[in-house]
């Protein structure tokens, strides 16, 4: 199955913007992959890792982060927000349930690739895009992404 994965520093943006400041984004996913440290109990979890071409680095999915910020809010609700993605295309297996560290998967789109996308690419980047029309709406749609419930917004 191909999946679209954000690194850690793109998920630390979403979710500041998504959840504001309440913690330092960056430090928290990095502690939160070691064990260190939740949210009120929580913990987002790394997919995979994948090689950017100098080194192995965490993979999130989008649905892990909605289904993180929705769970988040329920809990916290001063949790409030106060780009563009750079996204990677990678094939995880969803049977596959080993540790996310163990799950080491190759980006399709290699590094320093130019603005032409490949073709397994441009099969997945309209799929993106059919999710998230613009990317304020994408991350705020008010609805669950678990459930399609639009009792439960997301904003």
């Amino acid at each position: 199955m191909l999946t679209l994965v954000l690194p850690s520093s793109e998920v630390a943006c979403v979710l500041r913007r998504l959840l504001g400041p309440i913690v330092a984004w960056d430090d928290c996913l990095a502690d939160m992959r070691r064990g260190k440290t939740s949210i009120e109990g929580l913990r987002l979890i790394p997919a995979c890792r994948y090689h950017d071409g100098i080194a192995w680095r965490p993979g999130y999915t989008k649905a892990d982060i909605l289904i993180f910020v929705a769970a988040v809010r329920a809990k916290r609700p001063d949790a409030r927000p106060g780009i563009g993605l750079q996204a990677k295309t990678v094939e995880l297996d969803p049977a596959d349930m080993r540790f996310w560290k163990v799950k080491k998967v190759r980006a399709l789109t290699p590094p320093g690739t130019a603005a032409v996308p490949s073709a397994i690419l441009a099969k997945a980047v309209p799929i993106w895009h059919r999710h998230s029309q613009d990317n304020a709406a994408m991350w705020t749609s008010g609805v669950d992404p678990v459930t399609q419930d639009t009792r439960t917004p997301l904003s």
